[in-house]
C-alpha cells in the first residue's frame, strides 16, 4: 500500500513539475517491534525491529544509477549532508552531522569502518535509555548498564549474547559508545536554549 501511495504522489508530482526538477527521498523515523524482545510497538529499544529501516532516494537529475541498492549500514544523520549534496544547496548548517550518501551510492564500498550509533529511551521512563553502536557486522548494545554484543552477520535476530566470547571486540565497541555518549551529554549542556515566546 505504501509503495503504491509513494508512486501516486510520485506520478503527480512529475506531471506538474517534471521528473527534472525533483529529488525525492523517504524514509521512517523508527520501526515497529511485534515481540522479537518482549516489545511491542516502538521508541522501546534499539534492537533490528527498531532501527532498520528504509531509505529510497529518487533523484533522476542527479546522474546515479537507478536501481542500485547499498547494503552497508547508514544513519538518519546523513540525511541532511546527502539532500544539501545532490540538491546543490550551498554549505551545511554548522554543527551538522553525518556525512553525504552520494560516494556511497555512486560505488558501494563497503564502508564497514563507520560506527553507527543508535539511542532510544521509553517515553514513559527516559532514565531507561537504551544505546548500541554498530561496528561492521557486530553491535554493542547498553541497556539498564549491561551491554550485549551480537553478530548481525551471524545472527540479525540477535538472541545470542557474544560479549563473553568476543571480549576484545566487546572493549573497542563499548569504549566507542562511550566516547560518543560523553561527547552528545556534552554537546547537550552546552546547546542554546529556545528562545521563550
Amino acid at each position: 500500500y505504501a509503495d503504491a501511495a509513494l508512486g501516486k504522489l510520485v506520478d503527480s508530482l512529475t506531471r506538474a513539475l517534471g521528473s527534472q526538477r525533483l529529488c525525492i527521498l523517504a524514509t521512517a523515523d523508527h520501526g515497529e517491534a511485534f515481540f522479537e524482545h518482549g516489545v511491542q510497538g516502538h521508541n522501546a529499544n534499539v534492537h533490528e525491529e527498531m532501527v532498520r529501516i528504509p531509505l529510497v532516494i529518487w533523484a533522476p537529475q542527479s546522474g546515479l544509477g537507478a536501481g542500485a541498492r547499498v547494503d552497508a549500514p547508514v544513519s538518519l544523520l546523513d540525511v541532511l549532508p546527502t539532500l544539501v549534496e545532490l540538491c546543490d544547496l550551498g554549505e551545511l548548517p554548522p554543527r551538522s552531522r553525518g556525512s553525504s550518501l552520494l560516494p556511497l551510492l555512486a560505488s558501494s564500498p563497503a564502508r564497514a569502518d563507520r560506527p553507527i550509533f543508535l539511542s532510544s529511551r521509553y517515553r514513559d521512563d527516559p532514565a531507561k535509555v537504551q544505546r548500541a553502536v554498530r561496528l561492521g557486522p557486530h553491535k554493542y548494545l547498553v541497556r539498564d548498564g549491561a551491554g550485549t554484543l551480537y553478530d548481525l552477520a551471524a545472527d540479525p535476530e540477535e538472541t545470542r549474547d557474544l560479549a563473553a566470547d568476543l571480549p576484545a571486540v566487546t572493549s573497542e565497541l563499548r569504549e566507542l559508545l562511550e566516547r560518543w555518549s560523553a561527547e552528545a551529554r556534552l554537546e547537550s549542556t552546552h546547546a542554546p536554549s529556545a528562545p521563550r515566546s
